[in-house]
């Protein structure tokens, strides 16, 4: 039998021991309960202009094609001032190079432009009380109604107001390049315009 010293070092071990797993830090003071944020994830900010892509790409239509169906659909219409058809091509042409970059109307055939576009607004002329009125053109787009009826009675003041960026950047384009002088463009949502405008008559083709 082997006596073992007191201060024999091999009397002195102990088992090993297991390493603690570290806790974990609960990103919090201790002894506070943690309480789930119910705080919701930023959203992106949506793109106002993502339905302006441009929904057809082709060539323009000659100015004489569109001239054509212009003295088409008025041909039985009076009055029709000296040079306004002519205003109308300009508008037509610019509206219809325009729109393979931006989506501003979905009327193509320059036959169904004259008609539903420039006659429709032509006859509206005809019966809103223009003369030295201010006139608002809600939602503006491709500048329907306000620009023919600005081209049709010079003595009154159109103002076309447009919330969509790339639609308000066409109308400022068309105003300047046609030199349309008694129209103007504003980019605003309608309800926010209309209280301070001043107007005395509001016209629209569609608001959405």
């Amino acid at each position: 039998m082997v006596s073992r010293s007191p201060l024999d070092p091999t009397s002195m071990q102990s088992e090993p021991k297991e390493p603690e797993e570290p806790e974990e830090d609960q990103g919090g003071p201790v002894g506070e309960e943690l309480v789930p944020s119910n705080k919701p994830e930023p959203k992106e900010a949506e793109d106002p202009d993502k339905d302006l892509e441009p929904i057809w790409e082709g060539p323009v239509p000659s100015r004489q094609v569109i001239m054509g169906a212009l003295e088409t659909a008025f041909a039985a219409e009076t009055g029709v001032p000296e040079g306004y058809l002519g205003r109308c091509a300009d508008h037509a042409e610019l509206l219809l190079d325009w729109n393979q970059r931006v989506n501003l109307t979905s009327i193509l055939s320059p036959e169904d432009m004259a008609v539903k576009h420039y006659l429709d607004c032509w006859k509206a002329a005809r019966l809103l009380p223009l003369l030295g009125r201010k006139v608002l053109d809600l939602g503006s787009g491709g500048g329907f109604p306000g620009i023919p009826l600005a081209l049709a009675e010079p003595n009154c003041s159109v103002t076309l107001c447009e919330s969509r960026g790339r639609r308000v950047r066409f109308l400022e384009a068309a105003v300047e390049s046609m030199g349309v002088s008694n129209a103007s463009v504003v980019e605003a949502r309608g309800e926010d315009y209309l209280g301070g405008a001043g107007v005395d008559v509001v016209v629209t083709r569609a608001l959405s």
